[in-house]
């Protein structure tokens, strides 16, 4: 089948809507779930692709994902008439059982869904239309996991655009989006475009990877690491129309696509995972199948190292597990959004500040540039003052533009300048979180041996994640060898990655005499809790409320998302004090108390407001204290 036949048969299957001229490719979603290694060594090789009968129809099958919290593959079939995502399980003779259509309301919409990826447990994202003015587009959406089901559905703002925007896929730390595009302009050339995702958790404005595009079209991307892109194009002059490409990025730049030369043919492949087992998955409309797109499964080949000694019988490595479940325990502080600056945040490059507040005020303007990227359409009213030449400057060197900046007469105090958005809505709550790692097993236990003993060279053993690679020390050149891993040495540099491998090898004069590898999968696992106090009252989750020359109560600057907050957490309690360190804060905390029975939900009677002394705490400093009002909610137990 030619690229154009193909190309138009997608577009067929999707139902594109779309004017005069407009070509626009829907295909399979691209996933590699393989250690970087492999990806950077032309050596690996794939045995002959088998189809996968037990999942595939007479209609097009594509798209597989495999959700490792779920253990179940996930693909897209149109054999209803549209593209609805299906699932089946992998049980543990390796097969494929349980095949169904998915049951969640992102699949009931009939909106042709595809895509998915699922980065951690809690989120994943999906293409989907999304409604315009003129027409229908694929735009990325993001779903949650909630009552063991995908719900939740809205589409991802800061990446929203009048175009084809689909084949989104994240990388398994959640940081970095890559996603299939025409939003260059051009209709018939589809991209490969870049997102990262801030401290806050909005994703960026996206920009082309001009470095991989290609005059013809690139497709169905998959993250493997946020350093191991696999994808799809039809313009590298490969074999068929598409064909599956992998590269790798050193030193901030993607390195030369290269093919996976087994899998490719004279037809269109796409698709490619790798499941727990390192067999692989992809889509081929090759003859020999059901239909239309099939998918196929192949296994990987054993890896050739070249020997300079002959007769040397492999190495084995041997763990006690398989497989490491790592877990992040997070402590997480919220805090308001500042309805202000500080004037002299603009001026310092850095803030040293032991105090959480203290350093988050003098960190605002940042924050507030990553909040504008990841917000193209949003506009800021910033009050008028001695400093707006300043305040101009410094978000013009961020590339926020001089029309996205709205000046005001001022109210404001001489170095604090009051800011709201222009559409009113309500700027995204701080939130800091301690973390801790830990890791099942928290010690990998090794244990190294060979059928023969190879006394020449020099015998090392690494031990590498996705971020970095350590030379483990070892005492001897004999084997069998014991040695013990600590994982919790590595604290999130295992967490953060799909995979842990252990390679030993014998070198000589650069030269490999004997080579071998053990891979263990990452699990990850991840626990969200309120940050909590105590004192002699008990334990209790600390609010702050930040109200300099009284913004807070007269104007529109309040935060009802905050407010909200204080309220979950109330639900519980029996006991709240609402302290304030400044007599003339005294009115406000009333206000706060207020506020708070005024939602109906909070007994008057729990609710205590007194001015205490200011103390050295590290929230905030002896200087911030003036402008605070805090609520603290004692737990029962």
């Amino acid at each position: 089948m030619s690229t154009e036949n193909f190309i138009v048969k997608i577009v067929k299957i999707f139902s594109l809507i779309s004017y005069k001229n407009i070509f626009m490719i829907m295909l399979l979603n691209l996933i590699l779930f393989s250690q970087s290694l492999i990806a950077q060594n032309g050596s690996v090789r794939w045995s002959e692709p088998s189809n996968l009968t037990i999942l595939n129809s007479s209609s097009d099958d594509f798209a597989p994902h495999f959700d490792k919290f779920r253990y179940l593959l996930y693909f897209n079939s149109d054999r209803e008439g549209k593209s609805y995502f299906y699932s089946a399980r992998l049980n543990d003779a390796s097969g494929f059982a349980d095949m169904r259509i998915m049951k969640s309301e992102i699949n009931k919409s009939g909106k042709n869904q595809s895509y998915i990826s699922v980065p951690n447990s809690g989120e994943a994202y999906y293409s989907s239309y999304r409604q315009s003015d003129k027409q229908s587009y694929l735009n990325i959406y993001k779903t949650v996991y909630q009552k063991n089901s995908w719900t939740g559905a809205f589409v991802v703002d800061s990446l929203k655009h009048d175009s084809f925007c689909s084949h989104v896929t994240v990388s398994p730390d959640g940081s970095l989006m890559v996603f299939s595009s025409t939003r260059s302009g051009n209709i018939d050339d589809i991209d490969l475009w870049m997102s990262f995702r801030n401290e806050s958790g909005f994703w960026s404005a996206p920009v082309a990877l001009d470095e991989l595009n290609s005059p013809g079209n690139e497709i169905t991307p998959y993250l493997h690491t946020t350093d191991t892109l696999y994808f799809s194009s039809d313009g590298y002059e490969g074999p068929g129309g598409f064909d599956i490409y992998y590269t790798t990025r050193i030193g901030g730049r993607w390195e030369r696509p290269r093919p996976v030369t087994d899998l490719n043919t004279e037809f269109n492949e796409s698709d490619f995972t790798l499941l727990p087992d390192e067999r692989a998955i992809f889509a081929s409309d090759r003859p020999g199948g059901f239909g239309g797109l099939d998918l196929y499964i192949s296994s990987k080949l054993e890896r050739h190292v070249k020997n300079i000694t002959n007769h040397i019988s492999d190495i084995s490595i041997k763990t006690q597990v398989s497989n490491i479940i790592a877990e992040k325990q997070s402590k997480v502080r919220k805090f308001p959004a500042f309805h202000f600056f500080a004037a002299q945040s603009f001026e310092l490059a850095v803030n040293t500040s032991q105090n959480e507040i203290d350093s988050l005020i003098f960190a605002y303007p940042e924050i507030i540039t990553g909040f504008l990227r990841d917000n193209p359409d949003e506009k800021m009213i910033i009050d008028s003052s001695e400093y707006n030449n300043v305040v101009s400057s410094f978000f013009e060197s961020r590339g926020i533009s001089q029309e996205r900046i709205l000046f005001q007469k001022s109210l404001s105090a001489k170095d604090l300048i009051k800011i709201k958005l222009l559409s009113g809505e309500p700027l995204p709550i701080l939130e800091l979180s301690r973390n801790t790692y830990s890791y099942k097993p928290p010690v990998l236990e090794i244990s190294i041996d060979s059928r023969k003993q190879i006394s020449e060279g020099q015998h090392r053993i690494n031990f590498r994640t996705g971020q970095s690679k350590h030379n483990i020390p070892i005492e001897s050149n004999t084997l069998p060898l014991r040695d013990i891993i600590s994982l919790d040495e590595y604290e999130n540099e295992v967490y953060n990655s799909d995979s842990v491998i252990i390679n030993y090898q014998i070198t000589n004069n650069n030269e490999t005499l004997a080579y071998a590898e053990r891979v263990l999968f990452v699990s990850r696992q991840q626990f969200r809790e309120p940050e909590l106090s105590s004192d002699k009252s008990g334990n209790f989750e600390e609010f702050i409320f930040i109200l300099p020359n009284n913004i807070f109560f007269e104007s529109d600057y309040f935060s009802p998302n905050y407010l909200n907050l204080i309220l979950e957490s109330m639900i519980l309690s029996n006991k709240v004090i609402i302290e304030y360190f400044n007599p003339a804060m005294k009115s406000q905390a009333e206000k706060v108390k207020e506020l708070l029975i005024s939602s109906g939900q909070i007994k008057k009677n729990i609710i205590t407001v007194q001015q205490i002394d200011y103390y050295e705490n590290k929230v905030f400093s002896h200087n911030i204290a003036p402008m605070i009002i805090r609520v603290k909610v004692y737990k029962l137990l």
